[in-house]
């Protein structure tokens, strides 16, 4: 019988593991973690394991855990990476960057703009890297 551990560390960034853990399991369920690896003014710029990624409830989570962060209520562009060698630390972007970013949430409470979509890379040789966008209804802590 397996059963789900999470563990919070704070440390240079902010990361949250999710595995299965069980005495006699045959094969070790893959770790969901997150890391906050920068910031920039509103924008975040998060490494989420490519497993973490596949779980919207986990997304739902991380959401929550940096909008927390930053406090809740306040303007907010989380960017998700499916690579951490490859998530940024800053604007502008590398195209190579771009390539590895896998969903952005945006939030304004002034305007009352919320809106979480998934992106893939719809041309890799174009430059900035063509991305397609699909909206999906995943908040902070919350999931359809």
């Amino acid at each position: 019988m397996s059963r789900t551990r999470r563990v919070l560390h704070w440390s240079a960034g902010l990361v949250l593991a999710v595995a299965g853990a069980g005495a006699l399991q045959s094969h070790a369920e893959p770790v969901q973690e997150f890391t906050i690896v920068a910031q920039s003014g509103v924008a975040h710029f998060v490494y989420v394991s490519p497993s973490g990624l596949q779980d919207n409830n986990f997304v739902a989570q991380v959401l929550d855990a940096v909008t927390r962060r930053h406090g809740k209520g306040r303007a907010i562009q989380v960017m998700m990476f499916d690579d951490k060698q490859y998530t940024p630390h800053g604007f502008p972007m590398t195209d190579a960057q771009m390539k590895h970013q896998r969903a952005q949430y945006n939030y304004n409470p002034n305007t009352n703009y919320e809106r979480f979509v998934w992106l893939t890379v719809a041309n890799p040789s174009s430059s900035p890297p063509e991305l397609k966008e699909t909206e999906a209804k995943i908040r902070p802590g919350y999931t359809d």
